[in-house]
């Protein structure tokens, strides 16, 4: 290893690199930052940056794809390093063999190291994860979100930053790395995986961009001003579509609602994109089918219609609104036995049955409080659980039976309210469909014994 340490805070380079990372990066002093590093030029580059800045505890992540003969000697560079310099080191091994079938591998490797990149940053309490993507790489990706029609947002290139994932190289050049390198004697590996254009990237790479920079020597960093163009107009186009539409849209943490009104008039793309910022985080890339799927959904309006975005929303068409709610709060919990003076947890709410003293009573007009003939159910095998397709029961003031389905749209139910609709039942007969509304055999007379209250309460510590 000949890297000259001592001339690296010299280095014209690393004074730019101080202060991009001073000006465009809240890292406070003493923070954790993982360095993800191949050991290719960038990583390596980056590592030895980030060396200089002592201020600063840097530790180094290594994923080994064991796909090239040289796969082991760029991990033994890496070790070799981490353990000369004392820098705490973690590595991984995922082989290719693991692929699902029609995977592609680029994309499969992406998500492994970054998966495993997530895992150490949480068991090792690091604030920080740092990669080493330069502005190479940024017009690359453009290319390639280009030929995947990804809209707007795939014009955005390699975000500098998302959440943790932070890219201090993204405003230098492949040359820029490669002179400091040079200059400061940095060991790296090459790998030759990357001559091979097999893989898209590397075709961009090799028979596109190499010969546009023959042509044109300033195309990278005309590329990447065109990029910060599309950014800045994305960003103005977003925040125009904040003001007009979504601050006129009902949020919260868990739902969304849309009313047609608010969306008959406007361009399918304004639609498109208003879906996309309400669901995630704005930089979030989208691929072709899934941008057709919203489209073909906005164009429905047939209601019961349902869309999956991301596998983190559902939204679906219900009469005069569009309603969205996050997957994790549809429960698939099927059942759960009851009992007296025990309550029981079921999806979102807290379900309790209690006896009661029939000189203390107090009516509530409130529908998740309701009283009932405990003497007619109390030898019987109780449970609470979703409503299913077939049930019926009694209601409340009718001696004739009522489908519960009819029951639930008579009462205007959206589509998620009904997913998530409780019943209780009695051997297999309900007596509450809950917070709605009590059968009437189960209703107290003057003959009544024992009487039973029934509670349904919002689970706020889930």
């Amino acid at each position: 290893m000949y890297a000259e340490l001592s001339s690296i805070k010299s280095d014209p380079f690393f004074v730019l690199f101080k202060k991009n990372l001073k000006d465009n990066f809240r890292i406070k002093k003493k923070e954790k930052i993982l360095l993800c590093v191949s050991g290719g030029l960038d990583s390596m580059a980056l590592l030895f940056l980030f060396m200089q800045l002592k201020y600063y505890r840097i530790q180094i992540a290594h994923v080994n794809y064991k796909s090239r003969k040289e796969s082991d000697k760029d991990m033994d560079l890496v070790k070799f390093v981490s353990d000369k310099y004392e820098i705490p080191f973690f590595s991984s091994s995922f082989l290719p063999e693991s692929m699902g079938n029609g995977e592609n591998f680029e994309a499969w490797a992406r998500n492994k190291r970054y998966e495993y990149f997530e895992k150490i940053s949480n068991e090792n309490s690091i604030d920080w994860i740092a990669t080493g993507h330069n502005k190479n790489d940024n017009v690359e990706t453009l290319f390639l979100n280009l030929s995947r029609k990804t809209g707007l947002s795939g014009l955005r290139g390699i975000p500098e930053r998302r959440e943790k994932v932070f890219r201090p190289l993204l405003k230098f050049s492949k040359f820029q790395i490669k002179s400091f390198s040079v200059r400061n004697r940095i060991p790296y590996s090459n790998d030759k995986s990357n001559n091979n254009q097999k893989y898209y990237r590397n075709f961009i790479r090799h028979t596109i961009l190499k010969n546009w920079e023959e042509y044109d020597h300033n195309i990278i960093c005309s590329l990447n001003s065109s990029i910060n163009h599309f950014i800045d107009w994305n960003n103005a186009i977003d925040s125009l579509i904040k003001k007009v539409f979504i601050d006129n849209i009902r949020i919260n943490n868990s739902r969304i609602k849309i009313p047609y009104k608010l969306i008959d008039e406007i361009p399918i793309n304004i639609i498109i994109r208003i879906f996309q910022l309400v669901t995630v985080e704005k930089n979030v890339l989208w691929k072709k089918h899934e941008l057709y799927g919203i489209k073909k959904f906005i164009s429905s309006k047939r209601i019961g219609k349902k869309l999956n975005i991301k596998h983190k929303w559902v939204f679906v068409h219900d009469r005069d609104i569009i309603i969205g709610e996050k997957i994790f709060l549809i429960n698939n919990k099927k059942s759960k036995n009851l009992k007296i003076e025990k309550e029981v947890i079921f999806n979102d709410h807290i379900y309790r049955l209690s006896l009661k003293n029939r000189k203390n009573l107090f009516f509530k007009n409130n529908n998740n409080c309701e009283f009932i003939n405990w003497d007619l159910i109390k030898n019987k095998k109780l449970v609470i659980r979703r409503w299913k397709a077939g049930d019926f029961f009694y209601p409340l003031g009718m001696n004739s039976r009522q489908k519960l389905s009819d029951f639930l749209i008579n009462n205007k139910l959206d589509y998620f309210s009904k997913l998530r609709q409780t019943v209780m039942t009695a051997d297999g007969k309900i007596f509450w469909v809950c917070g709605k509304r009590i059968s009437n055999w189960v209703k107290i007379n003057k003959n009544t014994k024992e009487i039973a209250l029934l509670e349904k309460i919002k689970n706020n510590y889930d």
